[in-house]
């Protein structure tokens, strides 16, 4: 569904993708685009309602049917998140007090959303449309909400009980009055003892049948009504049966009732759909268009997309407006008016997004160690996506040289003003340490008049650094720093002021080295 990201807030759509169980198969676009046209076309189009609602239940198991007060059709997250059965249950409560002047776009969506989960069926989600859609509504009946467990059945059967009460017969022990009968004529005292314990198994089963016989009479019943005389059961430990058969009784009965609400419900369903309810139409549901998806190819991440993707100009969302103000001049229904203003809040949170200036301010007030640890932060990865690309070694490398790199001829023609100023800031801090790893040198050596030369010279004196950026990069590679007399040599040789051929007297001592190799790489990359 192309729009379905930009029609509800960014916050309240974005979620982990692994909690998610959505399948976005070939039928997904054409079940979404159905769901939207059913709801449009309600209580005119024709329905194909569910017709196996109970074996839809038994196959979740186990499930509640507690239902959250506060959830709201145009709650994205929620239809996304909560498992099928709470689905259903949820939605049909919303279904029951189902208003079409209020809730059109939330049921819309709602239901459009439900066409990319695999595990929920289409069907189930027509028959929460019938019962929204219904001209009696207040005749569905609530479920009742609680905890179920429905792969023990929704009946209570004779010998379930029976079993249960066979699991607390008291064991044959030196208690028991079947101790007392008389050995008979020429029996032996392994015989005896076999014929005592045989007499308590029989005498077990006996009272297991006949609490069974007597319990099962009052289903079904939440709570079973227990025997007046329980003298007669004295070889069934009563306190434990009693707590354990009030569970079998009370979950089985919840399972009982949610059956017959299920088989009131499905009839009613079974009559909407026979078409006492609806007039059939011949309109057309809508079909997406037919498009083929594009091939996919693998596209390594790379240092300048990464940048990039750190770098986002403000989007131009005038196109977006103009829709927006056509929409807003529209009769007002509670439809459009809902949809308006989501996609205002869409359009607002795209064109808020700014250029990265505060990483230009958080360098500038970084010490020149920092810096670099700065930049890095700002390109590490962020999003679980990016962050499995780094996991799988498949991020670019962030180091100075590759960034440094970036400031090359070749590279930097497509560098943002940004990304150009705060490169050119971390080739000064690297500049500033190299400077002072040499000031140390000489101290060390003794050296106190090119300590004092290098110290008098700060970096960046007569040449602007963002218009000579290879500059900076001579200055790290022949760990030095140009000074003021050498930049304006090396400016005269590269565009002399008489616009003439010239001829320069170079002193002695005032590095002509550096000046050279500063003109000449200056001059070939101009070249180029």
């Amino acid at each position: 569904m192309l729009t379905l990201r930009y029609l509800f807030p960014l916050d309240e759509l974005y979620v982990p993708s692994r909690c998610l169980d959505i399948s976005i198969s070939a039928d997904a676009e054409r079940h979404v685009m159905k769901a939207a046209s059913l709801v449009l076309q309600c209580p005119t189009g024709q329905i194909n309602v569910v017709r196996d609602l109970w074996d839809h239940f038994k196959a979740w198991g186990s499930f509640s049917s507690r239902v959250d007060p506060h959830v709201r059709f145009d709650s994205p997250r929620t239809w996304l998140l909560e498992d099928p059965s709470r689905l259903w249950f949820t939605l049909f409560s919303l279904c029951k007090t189902y208003s079409p002047a209020i809730d059109l776009y939330g049921l819309t969506f709602a239901l459009g959303i439900l066409g990319y989960r695999s595990d929920f069926n289409l069907e189930l989600s027509h028959s929460l449309l019938a019962v929204a859609t219904h001209n009696s509504r207040v005749s569905f009946e609530p479920f009742p909400e609680q905890d179920f467990d429905l792969k023990p059945g929704h009946t209570l059967e004779l010998q379930e009980i029976q079993r249960l009460a066979d699991r607390h017969c008291i064991p044959f022990n030196a208690g028991s009055h079947q101790l007392h009968l008389a050995r008979q004529e020429k029996e032996t005292w392994q015989a005896l003892e076999y014929r005592k314990q045989r007499a308590h198994e029989s005498e077990c089963k006996a009272q297991c049948q006949s609490l069974a016989a007597v319990l099962i009479l009052h289903w079904p019943s939440e709570v079973p009504r227990m025997p007046m005389n329980l003298s007669d059961y004295s070889l069934i430990n009563f306190s434990q049966f009693k707590e354990e058969c009030k569970i079998l009784f009370s979950t089985r009965f919840g399972n009982h009732c949610l059956f017959q609400r299920a088989m009131k419900l499905q009839a009613q369903l079974n009559t909407i759909c026979g078409g006492t309810s609806y007039v059939h139409t011949s309109s057309a549901p809508l079909t997406p268009p037919h498009f083929e998806p594009p091939r996919a190819t693998y596209m390594p991440v790379t240092l300048r997309a990464v940048m990039e993707s750190k770098d986002t100009l403000p989007v131009n969302a005038s196109a977006t407006r103009n829709l927006l103000s056509r929409l807003s001049g529209s009769p007002s229904r509670s439809f459009i008016t809902r949809y308006t203003g989501h996609l205002s809040r869409c359009v607002d949170a795209l064109e808020c997004q700014s250029p990265p200036s505060h990483l230009v301010d958080a360098i500038r007030d970084s010490p020149p160690q920092s810096v670099l640890d700065v930049i890095r932060t700002a390109l590490s990865p962020k999003s679980p996506s990016e962050k499995l690309i780094f996991e799988a070694g498949l991020w670019p490398s962030i180091g100075p040289g590759a960034l440094l790199g970036q400031l090359a001829l070749h590279l930097r023609k497509g560098l943002s003003n940004n990304w150009r100023s705060v490169l050119t800031s971390l080739a000064e801090a690297l500049a500033a340490q190299q400077k002072a790893l040499r000031l140390n040198t000489f101290e060390r050596l003794g050296l106190d008049a090119e300590y004092r030369q290098e110290a008098a010279n700060s970096g960046g004196q007569g040449w602007e650094i963002l218009a000579y950026p290879d500059w900076l990069l001579i200055q790290l590679d022949a760990n030095l720093l140009i000074r003021p007399v050498q930049a304006s040599i090396a400016k005269e040789m590269m565009a002399p002021e008489k616009q003439t051929n010239t001829v320069m007297q170079l002193n002695m001592g005032e590095g002509k080295s550096s000046v050279s190799i500063a003109c000449t790489s200056a001059y070939i990359i101009g070249e180029v």
